[in-house]
């Protein structure tokens, strides 16, 4: 008979090092077996269970909160449809037949005819919120630019009350940090939130959307999606909301996505939304793999295949957090939960449209894009099929269009690619 209780093991972690340490012939040593996912982050070769003090908190109130406020929890795929040039009612009748349940504007409107669709969703829930709350992002609409825009300047005077989407996925898509990207989220949910009624905030900011991008680094999304649930909880409850948890939407990215090699893309967007949904986003955007006109559907068909795969094959979607308990994953979420933190309160000390006007932000995000760009030539950083293992055979897509450079009343910040 299988006993309740589980034995604490008898071994400390001290005699396993001490042990590992023997084995390993010399010069190594335990500290060569660290895995370093970032520049600021390694994961160690060996865990237990020890939490520096007040830490082992996310293993009980995240989760229970966690839990309660998403008993049913299913994620949403969407795929956009950036390779499609013009959408009729036939591609619509065959959008369907590949699984779409309905295709929608980035306001929400459903769309006929000849418009050109931003966004095909996958899933049961109302994807937009466009009848409650603001879906594009003021401030990041404005980085994009290089200028204030019209909304951001009304956002004050605006009735909006929320929920509001904010899109810090531009920041990892402008080659900026997983820090950068989960600090600058909460600096721009407080700009929006000192716009609107505390009540009113109190009332919607568990529905408010952040949007993250996910890259191929497997283990360090899933601890920054998951450190992302964590700082909102935190930041609601410190602005008297309660611990709220959200809801995240993780897109495939662009960063790492390849146009030398586009088949290799399907790998790398397959590891992001496993990323995605071992984290437990509430919705997952997928770009197609290729730009290439002549896929069209076919391409948008694939993308939406590898959530299906995800959930109805691989079943990813059964269990909400799986990766809870394992000491690994919370000691990194942990780690970017408490890095972002200390960036996010040290950049909400600043004048944030004098900071953003300034440049200081996006100069930020291109000393680390830079950084980027020079462990990928050096070959420090590897991208299979592009500085890589390249294939002759690979059928290269067209580049993603840039735009041209413009005048500008502050630094914008723009997206770029690895594989350019």
């Amino acid at each position: 008979m299988l006993s309740a209780e589980i034995e604490k093991p008898s071994v400390r972690i001290s005699q396993w090092r001490e042990r590992l340490q023997k084995e390993l012939k010399s010069p190594l040593s335990l500290a060569d077996l660290d895995w370093h996912v970032s520049e600021f982050f390694s994961l160690d070769a060996l865990y237990d269970s020890a939490f520096p003090e007040g830490e082992g908190r996310y293993l009980t109130e995240f989760h229970e909160t966690w839990k309660q406020q998403r008993p049913d929890w299913k994620p949403v795929f969407k795929v956009s449809t950036h390779s499609l040039k013009h959408a009729t009612a036939s591609d619509i009748a065959t959008a369907e037949t590949y699984g779409f349940q309905s295709w929608v504007s980035t306001d929400g409107t459903s769309l006929s005819g000849h418009l050109l669709p931003v966004e095909y969703r996958l899933g049961n829930r109302n994807p937009s919120d466009a009848s409650t709350g603001i879906c594009s992002d003021p401030v990041m609409d404005s980085l994009r630019l290089g200028e204030w825009t019209p909304s951001f300047l009304q956002l004050k005077k605006s009735a909006h009350n929320g929920p509001f989407h904010i899109h810090a996925s531009d920041v990892h898509n402008a080659g900026g940090s997983a820090v950068q990207e989960l600090a600058f989220c909460l600096l721009v949910a407080e700009q929006y939130r000192q716009s609107v009624a505390a009540k009113d905030f109190a009332a919607n900011c568990k529905n408010w959307v952040l949007h993250l991008a996910a890259s191929p680094s497997y283990w360090l999304e899933i601890g920054k999606i998951r450190a992302m649930r964590l700082l909102w909880m935190n930041f609601c409850s410190l602005n008297k909301a309660g611990k709220q948890a959200g809801q995240i939407e993780v897109e495939t990215s662009g960063v790492y996505w390849s146009h030398t090699d586009p088949d290799g893309n399907l790998l790398r967007h397959t590891s992001e939304v496993m990323s995605a949904l071992i984290a437990g986003a509430d919705s997952v955007l997928v770009h197609p793999h290729t730009l290439d006109p002549s896929m069209g559907l076919e391409a948008c068909r694939q993308a939406v295949n590898i959530g299906l795969l995800a959930t109805k094959e691989s079943h990813l979607d059964d269990v909400l957090d799986p990766a809870t308990g394992s000491y690994m994953v919370e000691k990194l979420t942990h780690e970017l939960t408490n890095a972002a933190w200390k960036l996010f309160t040290d950049w909400n000390e600043k004048s944030f449209t004098s900071w953003i006007e300034s440049g200081e932000f996006q100069s930020m995000v291109v000393e680390r894009k830079t950084a980027l760009q020079s462990r990928f030539a050096s070959g420090n950083l590897l991208m299979v099929g592009v500085n890589k293992h390249q294939s002759p055979l690979a059928r290269k897509s067209p580049s993603a269009p840039v735009a041209a450079e413009q005048q500008t009343s502050f630094p914008a910040l723009r997206p770029f690619s690895l594989d350019v």
